[in-house]
Parts: C-alpha cells; sequence; structure tokens
C-alpha cells in the first residue's frame, strides 16, 4: 500500500510539474529566464514521473503480483517513455541548431501527448483504487 501511495504521489507531482514547465514555454516566452525554467521543471517533472513507475514497479515485481493487465498499465509505460524522449528531444533541439526546425514540432507534440496521457492516467489510477 505504502508504494502505491508514492507512486500515486509521485505521478501526480510529475504531472503538475510538467504542466509548469507547459506553462512556462507557452506563456513565459518573454522572460529572459523562461528556458531554463522550462528546462528544469522538464527535467524534474520527467524524474519524479520515472520515480513514480520504479515505485509500483518494485510493489507489483517483489510480490509476484500480476502486472500490465489493464489500460493504466500500458499507458503509464508509455508515458515514461516519454519522460525519457521529452527532455532528450529538448536537449537536441538546442544543441544541434540545424535539427531544431525539425526536432521543435514533435517535441511540442509528444508534450502535449505526454500530459494529456498523464490525465487521462491519474484518473483511471484513481477509478483504479476507488477514489472516484
Amino acid at each position: 500500500m505504502l508504494l502505491s501511495g508514492i507512486h500515486a504521489g509521485f505521478m501526480i507531482i510529475g504531472f503538475f510539474i510538467l504542466l509548469a514547465g507547459f506553462f512556462t514555454a507557452r506563456f513565459m516566452k518573454s522572460k529572459r529566464w523562461w528556458l531554463k525554467t522550462h528546462r528544469t521543471l522538464g527535467v524534474y517533472g520527467s524524474s519524479i514521473t520515472i520515480l513514480g513507475f520504479l515505485a509500483i514497479l518494485f510493489h507489483l515485481l517483489f510480490p509476484g503480483r500480476p502486472h500490465f493487465t489493464q489500460s493504466h498499465a500500458y499507458l503509464g509505460l508509455a508515458i515514461v517513455i516519454l519522460a525519457f524522449v521529452m527532455p532528450a528531444l529538448g536537449f537536441i533541439q538546442l544543441k544541434i541548431g540545424k535539427a531544431a526546425g525539425k526536432i521543435r514540432p514533435m517535441h511540442r507534440l509528444f508534450g502535449w501527448i505526454m500530459l494529456m496521457a498523464m490525465l487521462i492516467n491519474i484518473v483511471l489510477g484513481m477509478l483504479i483504487a476507488d477514489i472516484l
């Protein structure tokens, strides 16, 4: 029970940190600090999301409980993959200037997909936990 609570907490915190990163990129570009803040929020949000995944992974694997039996788990795995891909795309577009024009649209699209998937998966998780 403790690890599933840690999982839920990390995932919700990760979602809100990533959402703050989105809002920073969307509405604060006129500020000098926006990119550094966006990058920091993205790395922290992704890291906390990955930690949330690891918490539930330990919770399910060590006792031998069944896993990947619901859509929540599969969507969660896709989110964790995006949690690795999103910061990588962001850093690549900054380091390889020539590729930025092609990578930036993918970074933005995957960012939207990730946030929407996280929101849906939080609701699915709350349904599984009988919170909703």
